[in-house]
């Protein structure tokens, strides 16, 4: 049962879930890059992406983990 704890545990400080919908922390809107769909996500995955962009606004660095396991077995 401790796994199941730290695994959520990392998953929350991690910062790396995002929703489909607004939750308590997931509070700032981001489209995925791939399936264009809006997520949610916590605001450290919001500054980090709106960086990115800022360096290079022609590739948005947001992919939902649907978009990124799809891109990781066409990469297969």
């Amino acid at each position: 049962m401790s796994e199941l704890k730290e695994t959520l545990d990392d998953q929350e400080t991690s910062g790396e879930v995002a929703t489909r919908f607004k939750t308590e922390r997931n509070t700032s809107a981001l489209r995925c890059a791939g399936c264009s769909e809006l997520f949610y996500v916590d605001e450290h995955t919001f500054n980090r992406t709106l960086s990115d962009l800022a360096f290079d606004p022609a590739d948005s660095p947001f992919y939902c983990s649907d978009c990124e396991a799809a891109y990781a077995e066409e990469e297969r």
